[in-house]
């Protein structure tokens, strides 16, 4: 019965590789030598490779001043000047000069239920403990997924007590949460909410 290719390698003057394949067959196994590469152009041959490969970017993930609130999917109807008034923040996950994601904060001291709930809670007095994620989206698969890791970051350097959703009731927004490490903690009569884990 045949059998697949066998092959030896030996070492030959600590520097060159010499290989031989054996072509098994039914009846005749005839050596033939293949090559022999110095180890040291093995070696460089690799190295200019990984040389030659583009630089990884690196993203940023940075406070924006300005958004075109029309390319906010969840919430358009929201202006500029709504989301940053009160305190209120809008951050982006940037690539060289693409922006990847955006993520919208409010901060409260109780979770709202609704958008008109959550302007009123950020223009009340009080120490503002929760951070509140109202809208987020993204231009690039993967990117929602790592701007809201970089908002968890935020909320535990910022120290606050909780990170919460105010999401719309859509099973895009459930599966979104979930699938990034969220637990539903309300149902309302519109919308949503989630929570992220801040503590280890």
């Amino acid at each position: 019965m045949a059998s697949g290719p066998k092959v030896s390698v030996r070492l030959v003057k600590k520097r060159w590789i010499t290989a031989t394949v054996t072509q098994a067959t039914s009846s005749t196994a005839t050596p033939t030598s293949l090559s022999c590469v110095p180890r040291a152009r093995m070696i460089k041959t690799a190295l200019d490779w990984f040389k030659k490969k583009p630089p990884v970017a690196t993203t940023k993930f940075v406070e924006l001043s300005a958004i075109d609130v029309t390319s906010d999917p969840v919430r358009p109807e929201l202006s500029l000047e709504w989301r940053k008034a009160f305190g209120r923040k809008i951050f982006a996950l940037e690539q060289d000069d693409e922006t990847l994601a955006v993520i919208c904060l409010a901060f409260t001291n109780d979770v709202p239920q609704s958008i008109r709930e959550l302007d009123l809670m950020c223009q009340g007095v009080g120490k503002k403990d929760i951070a509140v994620a109202y809208t987020v989206w993204s231009n690039r698969r993967g990117s929602g997924f790592r701007i809201v890791q970089k908002v968890v970051e935020y909320a535990k350097i910022q120290e606050f007590d909780r990170l919460v959703t105010l999401s719309p009731l859509t099973p895009v927004s459930s599966h979104f949460h979930i699938r990034n490490g969220a637990r539903l903690i309300a149902i309302n009569p519109t919308t949503q909410n989630f929570e992220y884990k801040l503590t280890d």
